[in-house]
């Protein structure tokens, strides 16, 4: 019985530890990492949509960990790395990047469309996500 807790609790740790790590990933460095290597400024998730953000990662990691050995966490597992990827698509609006620079008097307005990198980040998410879930068989 104790045993059976501490395990529960170790599966919960992992979860919240994992989840945090994927909303720092996906919502914070990868988005602070494009606005540096583009010198665009990018809006950051703050307020009440960060922590939505933040507790959501966490409910859906510590789910995930608590089905570890399940047939529902091979499905689970993909359908999270989807869900980030598709988050960090909407962090960076669908991968139109706009911004307005003052020159004299006129307004000089650049758009960056990186959608195609983007596209990419989604596929790798999806692809480890599958890599991930059926390392389940190979245990």
């Amino acid at each position: 019985m104790k045993r059976n807790v501490v395990e529960m609790v170790k599966k919960i740790a992992r979860g919240v530890i994992f989840g945090l790590f994927y909303y720092l990933l996906y919502i914070i460095a990868l988005p602070m990492l494009f606005s540096r290597i583009l010198q665009i400024p990018i809006e950051m998730v703050t307020g009440v949509a960060a922590a939505s953000y933040i507790w959501f990662f966490i409910a859906l990691e510590t789910f995930i960990s608590l089905v570890h050995k399940h047939l529902i966490s091979i499905p689970m597992k993909v359908l999270s790395k989807m869900l980030y990827a598709l988050m960090l698509y909407s962090v960076f609006n669908h991968g139109i990047l706009t911004i307005e620079i003052p020159y004299n008097s006129y307004t000089i307005s650049t758009t960056i469309n990186i959608s195609v990198v983007l596209y990419i980040i989604i596929l790798a998410s999806i692809i480890y996500g599958f890599l991930d879930a059926f390392s389940l068989f190979s245990r």
